[in-house]
C-alpha cells in the first residue's frame, strides 16, 4: 500500500459534490464483534503510532493520518490500543480493507461524510465531515473508518468538508490495490 499527497482533480471535486447529496450520519455498529461498514468517533492518542501505512496530510492548519489497514494482525495491534474497535472485526482481509482518516488533535469532530466507489479508472473518493468545536479529549483524537471492497478498487482519494468552503478539502490518496 502507498499513501500519496494529491494535487486538486476537476473530477474529484464533480464526484465528491454529487456524492453529497448522499451524506449519512456516521454510525457504530450494534454487535462490537463486527466491523462496521464505517465508523466514527474517539481513539485513544496512543494508537496512532499503530496506523498501518499512515501518511500526514494538511488542511485547515490541522494535520490528519490517512491509510488504509490491509491485514488482521496490523488492525488487532491498533485496535487493542486504539479502544472502543472490534479486534477481531468481520472482515475478509483478501477481499476488503479499511480505510481511515484522523485528526492528530485532542479536539474538533469527524463523521463520515460521503462514498463514492470505484469508477472505471479503479479510483473511489471518501468524503469526510470535520466540525470544528472545540472541547478537549485528553488522550483521545476523532477519527473515521470506512470497510471498502478491494475488487476494482486502485486507490481512494480523500478529503474533508469543513463546512465553510464551496468544495471539500482533499488530503491525498490512499493506493490499495486489488
Amino acid at each position: 500500500m502507498r499513501v500519496v499527497p494529491i494535487v486538486p482533480a476537476a473530477g474529484l471535486a464533480a464526484a465528491l459534490l454529487v456524492s453529497l447529496v448522499a451524506l449519512s450520519p456516521t454510525a457504530r455498529g450494534d454487535d462490537e464483534k463486527t466491523a462496521p461498514a464505517r465508523w466514527g468517533g474517539l481513539i485513544k492518542e496512543k494508537a496512532l503510532p499503530k496506523l498501518e501505512g499512515s501518511a500526514d496530510a494538511k488542511a485547515g492548519g490541522s494535520t490528519f493520518a490517512i491509510g488504509a489497514f490491509t491485514n488482521a494482525e496490523a488492525w488487532a495491534a491498533f485496535a487493542k490500543d486504539a479502544g472502543g474497535l472490534p479486534d477481531k472485526p468481520t472482515i475478509d482481509w483478501t477481499r476488503q480493507a479499511i480505510v481511515y482518516v484522523v485528526l492528530r488533535a485532542n479536539t474538533n469532530d469527524l463523521a463520515f461524510g460521503a462514498w463514492a466507489p470505484p469508477g472505471k479508472d479503479g479510483v473511489a473518493s471518501l468524503a469526510v465531515k470535520w466540525r470544528m468545536i472545540e472541547p478537549f479529549y485528553m488522550g483521545q483524537v476523532p477519527a473515521v473508518f470506512h470497510t471498502v471492497d478491494r475488487a476494482g478498487l486502485k486507490k481512494v482519494t480523500i478529503a474533508v468538508d469543513d463546512g465553510g468552503a464551496a468544495r471539500p478539502k482533499e488530503l491525498g490518496s490512499v493506493s490499495i490495490g486489488d
